[in-house]
């Protein structure tokens, strides 16, 4: 068998005479696994990440045991007893040096590997170790080469190498592929032992195995560890690729670009030769030959020619002949241009397809015609305006270039006029005059409309007056330069079935907040209406047939009804009366329970009627008859418009004995600001003591004691009219409750 050695990793220390140790190559991760492991997937999913995200780690999961795993063999079996394992999952990072037990049904064990991965890169070592070699087939011929780069305790090393499979599409414990799959240790699971005389000194431990095709090769990789077989401790570790190692011997092999053509022929040769090669040899059969790897060679002569390559390397040498290979033929004629056209005359737009008649051999066509350009061989080519074209081709080939011109060779006439038109109404009622347009599309001379009711105009834009109650259908015909066209549009004119529309308002006029109804009673036409609702002010739309509107203020409504032909339009207007103002009297805002007399309430405008606790409806309010707490009284009035509008405002009754202080009074409490949200100051030139917020319903929502005389109250309260009741004392010691009202937005 030739043999070669390829260096794919090695990096060797230049050892000094101070005998540094080097940072490690990679970390070995070794897990105990197993695919009816339920907390094993996070294990997994551990190390899927670390080689996902690039960490310095090489990693073998070991299946087992025997019998409950599939992936189970010799080698992991072998190597989970080596550390001792029985618990799923296990990982050892560098062996023995540390570990990490336990896993998980779902997520990842990567924050806790990355972690034992980074604090063992920091740690040196005194190993270097590298991985080369090459395969005959499916036998790999490896060597393993350690270093001993300083001094170093270990007296009990092996050297181990493992080959792992991964990316295996297999559905265990919610995982869809098994990564890293221990599949083979060479020799076995022990390893080949080695022992080191001195700093400095290199061994090789060569290795030989037979890849085993029912593995997936693009997915394989070595793993190369060296390991105290005492301490199990892992010294460094190295991986390559199995697709990256090399065939042993070289086997030549190339292509060349192109393979015939004419004389002088260029030809670019590339090398596809395999195996480690170091001299390449061409004869290219013409008496040339080459020593680069992809040369390029020039055939001047016509014939046909044997190429053969030669390669050498260490491990061989190897010939590849293609017989009869490379075609040189001679040039070609001259060629003549020539060519032919569909049609050479006609309206515009004109779309010509051009057929090359050319002689000899073409490369390359240039089409010029006359104002647009072509390097297809046979184009289609659109002349958009009138005119007479001159064409011309030029054609080029081995043997040289041509042109062809033919002068005036095409002739594109004036378009047939496309005749259209519009008018500006379709439908009334008689008589209806009607103004016509002409929307003709092209170069046009004379025009003749038939009106459909006997009547005929020859002017372009004519305007016609209907006198009948009927269909009518309009014809326009129209001729230019380019000939005479027609249309027709049947019925377009309607003064029999003509559309109407009654629009109105139920009612017309309302209070401010009531509703109205619209109405848009269409008749006539198809029978099939849609309805366009608008407003003035704007701000409302709809299309149903009677909405229903509130507005705010005097408003005209719009409608517009179609039945796909005809359109009308129609209006009414919703009188918007507002609602009376009201202003409330200097009502009191908080009373004791035992005053006397009743309160007289007032309001402008006079004449409504109160409302509520303890009010008659001509607004006497009795304290004494009121409960405590809040009382909402209502002041509702109509006015001569029938629109009615009611205002609200509370009282507050308190037991006030033996705590009223007539000496008090609201100013001597200030609150600011007012509304606020809940959040406000209470300041007095007395001192504030005890401080309550009361609702509407007489309930506290808020207390506390204070003892200066500014206070910032923030309270978690919701929006609405509260009472805050606050106790103040002078200088005296005398105690007064004060009383003030605040709005919370």
């Amino acid at each position: 068998m030739k043999k070669f050695y390829l260096v794919l990793a090695l990096f060797l220390l230049t050892i000094s005479s101070s005998a540094q140790q080097i940072d490690r190559h990679l970390v070995l991760l070794e897990i105990t696994t197993g695919t009816w492991c339920y907390y094993c997937p996070a294990a997994a999913q551990g190390a899927d990440d670390l080689h996902a995200n690039g960490d310095p780690a090489a990693i073998i999961e070991n299946h087992g045991p025997s019998g409950s795993d599939p992936y189970a063999n010799a080698y992991s079996v072998a190597r989970n007893s080596y550390y001792g394992n029985t618990s799923y999952p296990d990982a050892q990072f560098d062996g023995e040096w540390s570990s990490v037990s336990g896993g998980g049904h779902t997520g990842t064990k990567y924050s806790q590997y990355v972690a034992k991965v980074n604090q063992r890169m920091a740690i040196q070592t005194s190993y270097d170790i590298a991985i080369d070699g090459y395969h005959d087939g499916d036998v790999y011929n490896m060597t393993v080469s350690v270093t001993k780069v300083a001094d170093d305790a270990s007296n009990n090393l092996k050297v181990q190498l493992a080959l792992t499979e991964s990316d295996i599409q297999f559905n265990w414990q919610g995982m869809t592929e098994l990564n890293f799959v221990n599949r083979l240790m060479v020799p076995n699971a022990t390893g080949t032992s080695v022992s080191f005389s001195s700093v400095g000194q290199t061994i090789d431990v060569p290795l030989t195995f037979t890849f085993d095709n029912s593995w997936d090769i693009d997915n394989c990789e070595l793993v190369a560890f060296i390991q105290d077989d005492g301490t199990k401790e892992n010294h460094n570790a190295v991986t390559i690729s199995v697709p990256e190692i090399p065939y042993g011997e070289p086997t030549a092999g190339f292509t060349g670009t192109p393979t015939s053509g004419y004389v002088p022929l260029t030809v670019s040769f590339t090398d596809q030769s395999v195996g480690v090669i170091d001299t390449w040899n061409w004869n290219f059969g013409d008496g040339e030959s080459s020593t680069e790897q992809n040369p390029t060679h020039i055939y001047d002569v016509t014939g046909t020619y044997t190429v053969s390559l030669t390669v050498n390397g260490p491990y061989g040498t190897d010939t590849y002949t293609r017989t009869d290979y490379i075609e040189v033929i001679p040039l070609p004629p001259a060629p003549e241009a020539d060519f032919t056209a569909d049609v050479t005359e006609g309206p515009a737009p004109l779309n010509v397809h051009f057929t090359d008649l050319s002689s000899s051999v073409i490369d390359t066509w240039e089409w010029d015609f006359e104002g647009g350009w072509s390097g297809l061989e046979n184009p289609t080519y659109l002349f958009s305006s009138p005119g007479t074209y001159t064409i011309t081709l030029t054609v080029t080939g081995p043997g040289g270039t041509d042109t062809e011109t033919k002068v005036d060779y095409i002739t594109v006439t004036e378009p047939v006029p496309e005749p259209d038109f519009t008018a500006d109404q379709t439908y009334g009622a008689v008589p209806l005059t009607v103004n016509f347009s002409d929307m003709t599309n092209g170069t046009t001379d004379t025009w003749l409309w038939d009106f459909g009711d006997g009547e005929t105009s020859t002017d372009q834009n004519p305007e016609h007056i209907y006198t009948d109650e009927d269909y009518f259908d309009v014809t326009l015909t129209v001729t230019g330069p380019g000939g005479t066209n027609t249309i027709t549009k049947d019925d377009f004119i309607n003064t029999l079935n003509l559309l109407s529309a009654e629009v109105t308002a139920i009612p017309e006029t309302i209070c401010f907040g009531e509703t109205s109804q619209l109405n848009a009673d269409a008749s006539g036409g198809s029978g099939t209406y849609t309805y366009s609702w608008t407003s003035d002010p704007e701000g409302f739309t709809s299309d149903i047939q009677n909405p229903v509107v509130t507005p705010d203020e005097t408003t005209i409504y719009m409608v517009e009804v179609s039945d796909g032909e005809q359109i009308v339009n129609g209006e009414t207007t919703i009188f918007v009366n507002p609602l009376p103002e009201i202003t409330l009297g200097d009502w009191p805002e908080e009373l004791c329970n035992q005053q006397e007399p009743p309160v007289q309430l007032t309001a402008t405008p006079d004449g409504g009627i109160y409302s509520g606790t303890a009010v008659t409806e001509d607004g006497i309010f009795s304290a004494e008859e009121a409960p405590l707490g809040w009382n909402v009284i209502s002041y509702t009035y109509t006015d001569e418009n029938g629109c009615e509008n009611t205002v609200t405002d509370s009282i507050f009754i308190d037991n006030c004995v033996g705590i009223f202080n007539e000496n008090a009074t609201d100013a001597s409490l200030n609150i600011y600001p007012n509304p606020n949200t809940g959040r406000f100051t209470l300041a007095s030139d007395l001192l504030i003591g005890k401080v309550e917020l009361v609702n509407q319903m007489g309930q506290i929502v808020y207390e506390n004691v204070f003892n200066t005389y500014n206070i910032v109250i923030d309270a978690d309260i919701e929006r609405g009219v509260y009472f805050v009741r606050a106790t103040v004392s002078d200088k005296t010691g005398n105690t007064s409750i004060v009383y003030k009202k605040i709005l919370v937005n």
